[in-house]
């Protein structure tokens, strides 16, 4: 199995560690704060969540999964109160551990736990793929491989695919 990260961070700004170095936003909670491409507004924020979720959609669709298990649900009922869509809305009041989510039920699940509100991971049937979030905005794969065309895809999009 393969672990990939999927980030908005470009690697060239990461040091020896592997800590990234440019000042940049790590949040939902972000959004009104100056940092150092400007301020971070809701359509940048909304941009950099879509390219998240497309990034999930091109790998799921390349491994040909159209359903995952939620694992390890935690959900944050602060969060309400920022305003979800009525789906959004729907899906956090029915989404229980263990549940199987569909590929629209998956893009609500990458949305909300992108934005805190709840936070899990998402499992294949064949437990052979495993999408996984980290603090600070940090998406990983784990896969047995994900091909050159998908991590183009991913980067002409506008977010980075690094082997860790």
């Amino acid at each position: 199995m393969n672990y990939y990260r999927i980030t908005k961070y470009n690697p060239e700004f990461r040091d020896k560690e592997g800590h990234y170095t440019a000042n940049s936003w790590t949040s939902v909670s972000d959004i009104g704060k100056t940092f150092g491409d400007g301020i971070l507004t809701v359509a940048k924020y909304k941009q950099t969540e879509d390219t998240y979720v497309e990034a999930v959609k091109i790998i799921l669709k390349e491994k040909g999964i159209s359903k995952m298990t939620v694992c390890g649900l935690e959900k944050n009922n602060d969060a309400k109160e920022g305003g979800f869509s009525s789906k959004e809305e729907s899906f956090f009041e029915r989404v229980t551990n263990n549940s199987y989510v569909e590929l629209l039920e998956i893009e609500t699940a990458v949305r909300l736990t992108l934005r805190e509100a709840i936070w899990c991971s998402l499992l294949s049937d064949k437990e052979d793929v495993k999408i996984e979030f980290g603090y600070d905005y940090y998406m990983y794969v784990r896969c047995d491989a994900v091909e050159e065309s998908t991590k183009q895809k991913i980067l002409d999009m506008g977010s980075f695919v690094e082997t860790v």
